[in-house]
């Protein structure tokens, strides 16, 4: 047998260490008796019995990848024969029998679907293959009922998934772990920690001594420690600590505040006792050391005297001296607890559209506070968290003894007082608008938003960044009450500051033109009408800006709430006076969102297509579709040979594509498409493993047996591809009506209700984006148009065309004798609205030019005419503006399409990375500060790698050797920056030594060629077609280092000794002597001027 296997981590988080493999519960399971008849026999190895070896590699797989985990209840097995009465499904179906037969009867998932006539289900399937059949002979039917019967068994589907076949579903189990993670409260009532859950390691008895000091007292503990002592202004004493200990696996650092002043040499020397006395079981000394050591009496001198002048010393920190401060706080910085009341949050911020006439929101405690005695310290009692107690007690006459105030200065709380009544009086008397028309005039923001949002972003972070109590009660509502704050379409991360007046212009603009895309306004008894007589509500509707203009983006996501009748009748009524008291009383009328609503119709529409997708026309949705009809394509205009004919491209988008359906051409779309009368659908159940928790995700699919075999229907149905995850296949159908379906559309296209600032409208045209059907619609409605008008057009042009190959159609004078009458080869892909057509026929692409130049009026369907483009001469349109072209230093010319530069003349593919042009790279990263800083940059610079390694930029049979390693260059270029990008904003409080940047570095190029071989042998283009891959070995790393060079250098203030590394690693590569002319083409800067243009 192999090494035992790696629990998966789904199984690892619920069971911890039960889940075995098959093989190894078989054997843990055997009775003491049965293993000494074992070893009398001979066998010494308790696995002989199980395994010979000419095995099938299905019975290996099975008995190696299968994990099984025993019931907790399960009773001892106590005979243990490999006897052979019944055959395996004969055991199969009798075991669920005698399952179901008990009363109560226990949910097991073995009994899922099963059919009692017929013997039979999806389950039953899985379980009688021939690798079961084999395991049955050899270890016979006891074992096998106790192991269908008492046991959870998990088979593998692939490398990150499994299918649960037998025992409880993990379902429930998951869903009562996330509810505990939910509510945290009961294990650390005020603090949370970050970080991913680590698994269980041997803890000796120091690490659990500490863990639990830690968890009963109110004070942190090191032994070789940092101190930052301080006391607040209410005159309670704080400890900070960061330490680490050569004992322990991992340091930590903490911070708490403790409720009385603490003695921290104290608490070390009963630290310092525990690591002695278990310092002393270890080595099993006879002699015992009552007295510290010297470096142990030199600290808590250090430490007292710090603890005595932080008493004297209110308001400030202390931090002692230590080179290696910054490595130990990288260290420690990973398993810290946060206060919950320091959490700053910014939600409140964002999106928020109330107008305010003071300087602060309407609802702020300073509005509604006097600048007097009592109202002041009202307002400290808010800011700090206290109690009316502690208000109290710190109106008490002051004493000095304990620590309120200064040698030879007034009293602090009462300064306090003072300082809080002139903000009360200032906050009540501030001009506030004269600040921000001096400080962010209306017209900068207007015009330039862009660079005064940043700059005002610097101004909040100088001013506040440090003071958490500053940032939560001051600056965040002084941002939401005069500044409307979002994310921008073309800003990525970076967020944007726009004048509640700005803002209101430009709201008033979308809305005028909302009126003119035929959005008409609805009153409160119009939208009761509509949405009482369907299952969701309506959506809500926000503005996002975009470049020229804004774009409107609706929430369909979230469920909906509409003040009910009576309530509103209430509202009216005279001599409510108490708004509070009012607001209480009024009651709402809840909906659900309109995506849960809609997830029945998506299943449907989806199993449909899965079984007619000529329906969606020359739809695509991801690299995986294009790639496996460009690539048959590319195959076929080759014929053999390394180059291919001329070809001719067009590039077109479609105008306003979701806002100019017909709908009631899209319904009549849907009538041919929804045919039948009643749909049956399975639901099943998907728990996935993200860093942070376990979830549980709810899948549908479509019962169709026409379609494909039921077991691939279901195992292709899964998402999350990237994450470890397990199905629970519970059997529970239900039916959906066609007239169901239909009414559901209607609705969500005829009577799509949005809401935006308070006010109703019902879109007239076009379909609203957003919704989890917004794409297939879209699909399907240029579907037809492509089945009835397209492809009836190029079929006719196709009969028209004498095809001259190989260039023929420029030379303007040919032989007739050398042309060959032949139909020219087309291909017409499109990513919901965005199409390119290709062709070795001038005359066919240019018919097909003007055909979508045209339009077409039945399907209201018009191109956009700034991003029309073509890589030939078309006459008087050959001028027009496009944005869609271009061309690269090296005078190559390329045709942007849906992230993909495709060649104008050789249909090579690259990335296109001209979309990072308009921002700095940063703005499209988020930085964890949390956790484990350096596992996280590993993981980052994976998924930095990620979304362009795909077999359609490395397949030979698309791409020549050199835009192969052009574009694995690429990859690691951009890769590149953002490691600086990243590792620049975490400089200030982390950083790791220079050779440990160097191994997670070389590790992500070791990724990317892995993640290369292993996507290429996956994917799947027919029977008849192979992808190629043509790489040397150790090109890769190669490429990578050189990239990394490239770009380091550009910064190398702050990474000279990263770069000398990798310098020395590039020059000692094998490679280096002997660089082949597709790596030389790879590292031409010329070929990859996009990517250097990029601001890192």
């Amino acid at each position: 047998m192999a090494k035992k296997r790696r629990v998966p981590e789904v199984l690892w988080r619920l069971f911890r260490d039960q889940p075995q493999t098959l093989a190894h519960t078989i054997i843990s399971l055997m009775p003491q008796s049965s293993s000494s008849n074992l070893h009398r026999t001979g066998d010494v190895n308790p696995m002989s019995f199980l395994l010979r070896p000419d095995d099938p590699s299905d019975y290996l797989s099975l008995l190696d990848n299968c994990f099984v985990v025993v019931n907790d209840r399960a009773p001892p097995l106590l005979d243990f024969s490999p006897e052979n009465r019944w055959s395996q499904k004969q055991i199969v179906a009798r075991t669920i029998e005698m399952i179901m037969s008990e009363k109560p009867m226990s949910p097991n998932v073995i009994c899922s679907g099963f059919d009692q006539g017929k013997q039979s289900s999806r389950v039953v399937e899985l379980l009688t293959c021939s690798a079961w059949d084999l395991l049955l002979q050899r270890a016979g039917d006891s074992v096998m009922v106790y192991i269908l019967k008492y046991t959870s068994i998990f088979l593998p589907v692939s490398p990150k998934k499994h299918h649960q076949v037998a025992g409880p579903p993990i379902t429930e189990k998951s869903f009562k772990l996330s509810k505990l993670r939910a509510n945290p409260q009961s294990q650390l009532p005020s603090y949370v920690q970050f970080g991913p859950l680590k698994k269980r390691k041997r803890v000796d008895n120091v690490s659990s001594m500490l863990e639990k000091q830690q968890a009963s007292s109110s004070a942190s503990v090191s032994v070789n420690s940092s101190t930052i002592g301080s006391v607040g202004c209410n005159g309670r004493s704080y400890l900070r600590q960061f330490s680490e200990h050569p004992k322990c696996n991992s340091g930590q650092m903490s911070c708490f505040g403790a409720a009385t002043p603490t003695t921290g040499a104290v608490i070390d020397k009963y630290i310092d006792g525990e690591l002695q006395q278990r310092s002393n079981q270890v080595a099993a000394n006879p002699r015992k050391r009552l007295r510290p050591f010297s470096w142990q009496r030199s600290r808590n001198r250090k430490q007292k005297y710090t603890e005595e002048s932080s008493d004297r010393t209110p308001c400030t920190d202390t931090f002692t001296h230590d080179k290696s401060f910054r490595g130990r706080l990288q260290y420690d910085f990973k398993n810290r607890l946060v206060s919950q009341r320091d959490h700053i949050n910014r939600r409140p911020m964002f999106y928020s559209l109330e107008c305010s006439s003071t300087v602060l929101p309407r609802k702020h405690i300073l509005n509604s506070l006097k600048p007097n005695y009592a109202d002041s310290q009202l307002l400290i009692a808010n800011i700090f968290g206290l109690s009316d107690e502690n208000v109290n007690a710190h109106s008490m006459p002051c004493s000095c003894g304990r620590g309120f105030c200064l040698i030879g200065s007034s009293c602090l709380y009462r300064s306090l007082v003072k300082l809080m009544k002139i903000l009360i009086r200032r906050s009540q008397h501030c001009q506030h608008m004269r600040l921000l028309d001096k400080h962010c005039a209306v017209p900068s923001l207007d015009k330039r938003t862009k660079e005064n949002s940043s700059s005002l972003l610097e101004v909040f972070k100088d001013a506040t960044g440090q003071d958490v109590k500053m940032q939560k009660e001051f600056v965040v509502p002084l941002v939401q009450a005069n500044f409307y704050v979002t994310e921008s379409e073309h800003g990525k991360q970076d967020i944007y500051y726009y004048r509640k007046s700005v803002w209101e212009m430009l709201t008033n603009k979308a809305i005028t033109c909302l009126k003119d895309k035929s959005y008409h306004h609805l009153d409160d008894a119009d939208v009761r009408c509509i949405i009482s007589n369907r299952p969701f509500g309506f959506s809500k509707l926000r503005l996002c800006p975009k470049e020229n203009g804004v774009r409107m983006l609706a929430n369909l996501k979230a469920s909906s709430k509409m003040l009910a009748v009576d309530s509103c009748l209430k509202d009216t009524c005279p001599g409510m006076k108490n708004t509070y008291i009012h607001h209480k009383r009024l009651k709402y009328d809840h909906f659900k969102s309109v995506n849960s609503v809609l997830r029945d119709t998506h299943a449907v529409l989806k199993g449909l297509l899965l079984k007619e997708p000529d329906k969606l026309g020359s739809s695509v949705f991801d690299y995986n579709d294009v790639y496996r009809k460009l690539c048959p394509f590319l195959i076929g205009l080759k014929n053999g040979l390394t180059t291919i004919p001329d070809v001719f491209i067009v590039v077109s988008d479609v105008s306003k594509a979701f806002d100019s359906i017909d709908q009631d051409k899209l319904l009549d779309v849907m009538k041919d498409v929804v045919l039948k009368d009643r749909y049956l659908l399975e639901r099943s159940h998907q728990v996935v493993c993200t860093k942070k928790s376990l979830s549980v995700h709810e899948n549908l699919l479509l019962m169709d047996h026409d379609i494909y075999p039921c077991y691939t229907r279901f195992t292709s149905s899964l998402t999350f591809p990237s994450l470890h995850s397990i199905l629970v296949n519970q059997v529970q159908n239900r039916c959906v009506r066609r007239e169901k379906i239909l009414f559901l559309l209607n609705e969500l296209v005829k009577r799509n209700v949005m809401q935006l600032n308070k006010k109703f409208y019902q879109q007239g045209i076009g379909i609203p984006q957003g919704s989890v059907l917004s794409s297939l619609l879209c699909s399907l409605y240029y579907g037809d148009l492509e089945r009835n008008v397209i492809y009836p057009f190029l079929e006719k042009t196709r009969r028209s065309v004498i095809e001259v190959p190989f260039g023929n159609h420029n030379s303007g004078e040919y032989s007739r004798e050398n042309t060959i009458i032949s139909s020219p080869s087309n291909m017409l892909l499109r990513f919901i609205d965005d199409f390119i057509f290709i062709s070795t026929s001038k005359e066919q692409a240019t018919s097909f030019f003007y055909r979508l130049h045209r339009g077409f009026q039945d399907y209201n369907c018009y191109m956009n005419e700034e991003k029309f483009c073509v890589n030939f001469d078309i006459g008087n349109k050959s001028t027009f503006p496009s944005n869609r072209l271009y061309v690269g230093e090296d005078g190559i010319s390329f045709l942007r399409w849906s992230g993909l530069l495709v060649n104008s003349s050789t249909l090579e593919v690259q990335g296109d990375y001209t979309r990072y042009l308009n921002n700095h790279l940063r703005s499209t990263l988020t930085v964890r500060w949390q956790g484990k800083p350096d596992h996280d940059l590993k993981m980052k610079l994976q998924c930095f790698v990620r979304p362009k390694c795909h077999p359609i930029f490395f397949d030979s049979n698309i791409n020549s050797a050199d835009v192969v390693r052009l574009n694995i260059y690429q990859v690691f270029l951009l890769c590149a920056m953002k490691f600086h990008c990243y590792v620049s904003e975490l400089s200030s409080i982390w950083k790791l030594c220079t050779r440990s940047y160097l191994k997670i570095i070389e590790r992500s190029l070791r990724y990317l060629h892995l993640l290369i071989k292993k996507r290429m042998q996956s994917v799947n283009i027919g029977p008849n077609f192979c992808p190629v891959l043509q790489l040397e070995e150790g090109e890769v790393e190669w490429l990578g280092l050189n990239a990394y060079v490239q770009v380091l250098k550009r910064k190398q203030s702050r990474h000279k000794e990263l770069l000398s590394l990798l310098r020395s690693k590039l020059s000692a590569h094998r490679i280096t002597g002997n660089v082949s002319c597709p790596l030389n083409y790879a590292i031409d800067k010329t070929h990859s001027s996009s990517i250097w243009k990029i601001k890192y």
